[in-house]
């Protein structure tokens, strides 16, 4: 049976807060952007992280990286074209939703719009959105798509991430001692990612000496699996495993937002608990493990208002956990 969504008070239907779902866009007309971004922005309880290609190759390997709720293609009636681009992205991510926007006055003139529809959906295109795009429209597509992804099981790992945007507050130390508390719960479970990448001490106050790291990740991205991942690791005789920073600031430089969430989508599958400690700096790396944490929680010396306007700033629907050195409430 469909569970009806939530209404507003004048009975709109609307989107029951989720944890900011991906949506990757594939489009040759940039007016999709305008047309999305403004309608996204119209659609209330929802907080949607979108990704534009214009390249097919490119929107397959993020695909994979970031495994979209709604992957969003352009419908032109070129059913050849559909079909190489829909079993691709198949292919790359398979649980996205493949929904496909559409102008009437573009479509074959000899050709029924009801027929191109039915071609579509055999190769694999599960909704549609008319142009040019409304907010109404993409709000009940919304509300199809993301609660049908609700109701199927996910059976992932949760996500822990520590964020502070100042260092020497004891985030690194919280977070090893959380995983290493966890694994001795739950071994060979939890996963430790030292996402600080620019100075990471996760091996190092673990007394580790990792012979691989998050670096080797990324050089095996085109064949980067869960098994892999696991080898990549570094064990712990409390049952943790780590995935160490890379060993020096420079070797970091091409780990980007793409294989963080790569990495954290594969952990999430391998394990039942991943705990990410990060660099004290607001970047799109720590952007990606925050799209990607069941439970956010940030470290401070002590309890002021630049934590609360911290907090504030990332439009964050989960609630966070807020921990203080000095044991204040926050």
């Amino acid at each position: 049976m469909r569970v009806p969504p939530s209404r507003d008070s004048q009975g709109h239907n609307r989107v029951r807060p989720i944890a900011t779902p991906q949506i990757l866009i594939l489009r040759t007309d940039a007016q999709v952007d305008e047309e999305l971004d403004s309608a996204l922005s119209a659609v209330p309880e929802v907080a949607p992280v979108t990704h534009y290609f214009d390249e097919i190759h490119a929107a397959a390997d993020a695909a994979r990286s970031y495994r979209p709720d709604i992957i969003i293609v352009e419908l032109t009636g070129d059913m050849r074209s559909l079909a190489a681009l829909s079993d691709e992205l198949a292919a790359a991510s398979p649980e996205s939703s493949i929904v496909a926007v559409f102008q009437p006055d573009q479509m074959p003139d000899n050709v029924a719009e009801s027929t191109v529809m039915i071609q579509a959906l055999r190769l694999g295109v599960e909704d549609f959105v008319r142009r040019p795009i409304s907010s109404r429209d993409l709000e009940q597509l919304l509300v199809r798509r993301l609660q049908r992804r609700e109701r199927v099981p996910q059976d992932v790992g949760r996500t822990i991430a520590f964020i502070s945007n100042k260092g020497g507050v004891g985030k690194s130390t919280t977070a090893v001692n959380v995983a290493t508390a966890l694994a001795e719960r739950h071994p060979e479970r939890v996963l430790l990612v030292d996402g600080s990448l620019q100075m990471g001490v996760c091996a190092a106050q673990l007394n580790l000496q990792p012979r691989t790291t998050i670096v080797d990740a990324w050089q095996e991205r085109d064949r980067l699996d869960e098994l892999l991942l696991r080898e990549l690791t570094t064990g712990h005789p409390s049952g943790l495993d780590l995935l160490a920073a890379p060993k020096a600031a420079i070797d970091a430089f091409d780990i980007d937002d793409a294989i963080m969430s790569r990495v954290l989508m594969l952990a999430r599958r391998s394990y039942d608990y991943v705990i990410i400690d990060t660099f004290p700096l607001f970047d799109r790396v720590v952007m990606a493990i925050l799209d990607l944490r069941t439970w956010p929680t940030s470290c401070w010396r002590t309890w002021c208002p630049r934590c609360r306007v911290f907090v504030d700033s990332l439009n964050c629907s989960t609630m966070w956990n807020l921990l203080s050195r000095n044991n204040e409430c926050c």
